[in-house]
């Protein structure tokens, strides 16, 4: 495990853990957690999604700049992102409810406000000759 930080901006980070095998936040992660915060209101008690949340840098993003209710709602595949998510949450001070599994089958008959994912959508050939989708199913065409 190591410690990462991620900016937010020139004046915010977030001091972050990361397991080994989980995807490190990147330029792409900031652009998502940017377009969330500039076209959605910030409101109190909004119901929020983080599917593929690996290391949880979105959803702890959207808790501490106020975007959502009393608890993150987080999933992942990857049994390692529970783990990293779960330690990352608690030490932000975010309630958080973490459930494994594909897209929304861990959410079935869930409804929420705003939905977020930071999921890879790579093509078969490009996943196969990289190591990062080895144990991730890349069905994406």
């Amino acid at each position: 495990m190591k410690k990462i930080k991620f900016s937010l901006s020139q004046d915010v980070s977030l001091d972050l853990h990361l397991i080994e095998g989980i995807f490190e936040p990147t330029g792409t992660t900031k652009l998502l957690i940017d377009s969330v915060t500039s076209s959605c209101k910030s409101e109190s008690g909004q119901k929020i999604l983080d599917l593929g949340a690996g290391c949880g840098v979105v959803g702890i993003s959207l808790c501490k700049q106020g975007f959502m209710g009393s608890t993150m709602f987080a999933s992942d595949l990857n049994n390692n992102s529970l783990q990293c998510m779960s330690l990352n949450a608690k030490e932000h001070q975010c309630e958080i409810i973490i459930r494994e599994g594909s897209i929304f089958e861990p959410w079935e008959g869930e409804k929420f406000d705003i939905i977020v994912d930071d999921i890879s959508g790579v093509s078969d050939k490009v996943a196969k000759i990289s190591d990062w989708f080895d144990s991730v199913p890349c069905n994406s065409g």
